[in-house]
């Protein structure tokens, strides 16, 4: 049986919108999670005023890498990403 592996985009909340990778049995963990954000309304670079980029446009970051155990924990993940607002490189923890 091939492992799981998706991608789910969040409804963007505040500023910001969280893409999150999953993939069953990798690296040694059960659920290995990876987390971006797109953020929008957020000051251009005068380089990206000069090549037309706007915020929508941009890439987006990464934020942070999980091994979980359950995918209990993976939707854990993703109900505090749709209700915590910004989050910033490698500080997203679950309670």
């Amino acid at each position: 049986m091939e492992n799981l592996a998706f991608d789910i985009t969040l409804p963007k909340t505040k500023n910001v919108q969280y893409t999150v990778e999953v993939t069953e049995n990798y690296e040694d963990d059960k659920w290995h999670v990876v987390i971006f954000a797109k953020y929008f309304g957020q000051p251009l670079s005068e380089v990206a005023v000069k090549s037309g980029v706007l915020p929508e446009d941009g890439p987006s970051e990464w934020i942070d890498t999980l091994g979980l155990d359950t995918p209990e924990e993976v939707f854990v993940v993703l109900r505090s990403l749709t209700t915590i607002g910004e989050i910033h490189h490698g500080y997203f923890c679950i309670d």
